[in-house]
């Protein structure tokens, strides 16, 4: 596999299981703190990247980066990737693949900067039973931590390892629709990368194009109804406060939350251009968000 970084895919599965609480869940941290420190990102609040907040006895750990724009003033954009795991898997597609795409892309943007900072949030506590609940890592990072520049737009990461199923993306429709959606979106799915939400802010039409001009091969980015998969990740908190949100996602596939998740199964090739299409989505957007 060639995408960035394999190494850090290995490395965090290498952990294990990451629930919360967990050793493996520690020592990914210490891998994550060092690969943020070594792309140049700055810590988000304070002078540590960790951001620990406690709830009915268990500590939580949010690690927010920040890799500095040309106008530290103007409100940044934001990549959401939540790095603890259920019980079951080592999470490479769920959720260290994404980790590693956001890394390349802060890298990128250390080498190149935005006008404005891009925020790296590596979020705990998505995964049951936090998800959705005030413990969730992005609603705690949201509600208590973002300061006063708010936010230009986020984009979550989530499942972005492997080719979607179609089937699956199509399950939550009522029925009489499913058949026909189903021929509609299959053999344009398959190799998509799936960019969900576009259609709530119409200021995101020029980066989706900048997104597809990206990745002008075999993965193309496609837009897809926020409806298909909704808040099934940590744009759920931003999309709640009301600020602009995209979701990146293939769907869950076979080897969700299972022992079967490791890195082995994930398509370097599409990590790849979802890496791309990610940094010509963000340069856009860095433009086209006030």
């Amino acid at each position: 596999m060639t995408y960035p970084d394999p190494t850090l895919v290995h490395a965090l599965c290498e952990e294990g299981p990451r629930p919360v609480g967990s050793d493996a869940h520690a020592r990914a941290r210490s891998i994550l703190r060092s690969e943020l420190e070594r792309i140049g990102a700055m810590p988000y609040d304070g002078e540590a990247y960790d951001l620990p907040y406690d709830a009915a006895g268990t500590a939580f750990v949010n690690l927010v980066g920040e890799v500095p724009g040309e106008d530290p003033d103007l409100p940044p954009l934001v990549i959401g990737a939540h790095y603890d795991t259920v019980p079951t898997t080592p999470g490479a597609n769920d959720n260290a693949a994404s980790i590693a795409v956001a890394l390349a892309v802060g890298e990128r943007a250390s080498d190149a900067p935005l006008r404005r900072g891009l925020v790296l949030g590596l979020f705990d506590a998505e995964e049951p039973p936090y998800y959705h609940q005030p413990t969730m890592g992005s609603i705690r990072f949201v509600e208590d931590v973002l300061d006063a520049r708010g936010v230009a737009a986020m984009v979550a990461l989530d499942l972005i390892g492997r080719d979607p199923d179609v089937d699956e993306l199509v399950a939550v429709l009522p029925t009489p629709v499913r058949l026909a959606l189903r021929v509609g979106l299959a053999g344009r799915l398959d190799r998509a990368i799936g960019v969900l939400g576009a259609e709530d802010d119409r200021r995101w039409d020029g980066p989706v194009r900048a997104m597809q001009r990206a990745t002008p091969g075999r993965y193309r980015p496609r837009r897809i109804p926020h409806a298909v998969a909704p808040d099934m990740s940590d744009h759920y908190a931003f999309r709640r406060a009301g600020w602009p949100y995209l979701f990146l996602s293939s769907g869950m596939g076979p080897t969700y939350h299972e022992p079967t998740d490791v890195p082995e199964t994930l398509d370097g090739a599409r990590l790849d251009a979802t890496t791309d299409a990610l940094e010509g989505l963000l340069r856009s957007a860095d433009d086209a968000f006030a």
